[in-house]
């Protein structure tokens, strides 16, 4: 795995391109310091937000995290990252609110650009401030760097459990922004997997 050094306010944009449709926008990028698992973090974000039918599409992206859960902590042959429970993780401390009704999907498959992705679908909703969102997320590896995008919408039409047709249309307008995304991420060396 790659590491990143990583401090709470640095501006780092992400190492892909994302080609966003007109009316949308890069609201920003951070680095989010977060109490993960007894361990104080710093994961990068970036944000987009646009106009999607039915509602305001968001587009967030964490990158350059830790996979908390290797199956071969030993360094056996399979030790692939497990990125959905580190999404399913993510969503929880990083993305909602806490204090937010998060309900999930099963695991499945969606693709990020020209790569396979693993994640499942999402709502949130009576969270204490933000509005009822709903929407998927797709976990990826590329170069050694783990990534999670998060797309969703709010509005109530999006989120109507009766208007699948509104939350079609507007999965299908971030999907077409996610298929656009194009990696630029070094190849891992033995350098800069080195864990700390």
């Amino acid at each position: 795995m790659v590491t990143l050094p990583a401090l709470a306010g640095e501006r780092i944009p992400p190492p892909l391109d994302i080609t966003l449709p007109e009316g949308w926008r890069t609201v920003g990028y951070d680095v989010l310091v977060l109490n993960d698992v007894g361990a104080i973090r710093g994961v990068p974000v970036a944000v987009y937000q646009g106009n999607v039918t039915g509602g305001r599409g968001t587009i967030v992206v964490l990158w350059g995290f830790p996979n908390i859960s290797d199956p071969f902590p030993d360094g056996g042959a399979s030790g692939a990252p497990d990125l959905w429970s580190d999404g399913l993780r993510l969503l929880r401390l990083a993305v909602l609110e806490q204090g937010c009704n998060i309900g999930t999907g099963d695991q499945r498959s969606y693709r990020v650009g020209l790569l396979s992705a693993v994640g499942t679908q999402f709502s949130a909703v009576e969270c204490p401030e933000l509005e009822p969102t709903r929407g998927w997320f797709a976990g990826v590896q590329e170069g050694g760097l783990n990534f999670v995008f998060y797309a969703y919408a709010e509005g109530e039409p999006v989120v109507d459990p009766q208007r699948v047709d509104v939350f079609n249309a507007a999965s299908q307008e971030m999907q077409a922004i996610l298929d656009s995304v194009r990696f630029r991420v070094p190849e891992a060396t033995p350098e800069s997997t080195a864990m700390p």
